[in-house]
C-alpha cells in the first residue's frame, strides 16, 4: 500500500501541474481573442463611419427635394387655378387649398412682374428659386409674411368685374 500511495501523490501532482498550466495557457487564449475581437469591432466602425456619413448626406437632400417638389406643386396649383379663372372671365373665382413646407425665404405673387409667382428655397446646398408664370396679371393683397410658415392655406383666386383689372390672390 505504500507505494499506491506514492502513485496516487504522483497523479495528484501532476494532474494539478497540467491544470495550472493550462489555466495560464486558456488565460493567453482570452486575451487573444479579446483583442481581435477589438480590432475586428474598430474594422467595422472604420467601414461605417463614411457609410453613415453618405446615408445622413443623402437624407438631407433628399429632404431638400422633398420641399422643392412640395413648392412647386403648390405654385403650380396656384398658377393653373389662377389661369382658370382668368380663362373663365370676369366676375369668376376658386378657393383652392395650397400646402406651403418650411424653409422658404420668400414669396412674390405677382410683386416684381404681375404675371409671375416667384419661391425662393432656402436649402442645404444654397437658395432654390421656383418661378412660374400666369397668362393674366395677378395682385395679392396677402402679405409675404402669412405665406412664409409652413402649413396649409385657403387661398381665394378671383377676377373682378372692372375693366383692367387683375386677377386677385387673397386668403380665404
Amino acid at each position: 500500500m505504500g507505494n499506491m500511495g506514492k502513485y496516487n501523490d504522483f497523479k495528484t501532482s501532476h494532474a494539478s501541474r497540467i491544470c495550472k498550466s493550462d489555466s495560464l495557457f486558456r488565460k493567453g487564449k482570452k486575451g487573444q481573442i479579446a483583442f481581435e475581437t477589438i480590432i475586428i469591432v474598430g474594422f467595422i466602425f472604420l467601414l461605417l463611419i463614411p457609410l453613415v456619413f453618405l446615408l445622413f448626406n443623402r437624407s438631407v437632400s433628399i429632404q431638400d427635394e422633398l420641399k422643392t417638389i412640395q413648392i412647386g406643386r403648390a405654385v403650380s396649383t396656384i398658377v393653373s387655378s389662377v389661369n382658370t379663372v382668368g380663362s373663365l372671365g370676369p366676375n369668376n373665382s376658386m378657393v383652392i387649398e395650397v400646402s406651403f413646407p418650411d424653409g422658404m425665404k420668400n414669396i412674390s405673387l405677382g410683386k416684381d412682374d404681375s404675371r409671375e409667382i416667384n419661391v425662393i428655397l432656402s436649402s442645404s446646398i444654397g437658395d432654390i428659386h421656383i418661378v412660374r408664370m400666369t397668362y393674366f396679371n395677378i395682385s395679392s393683397s396677402i402679405s409675404q409674411q402669412d405665406l412664409l410658415k409652413s402649413g396649409k392655406y385657403k387661398l381665394k383666386i378671383s377676377y373682378p368685374d372692372s375693366p383692367g383689372a387683375n386677377i386677385t390672390i387673397e386668403k380665404a
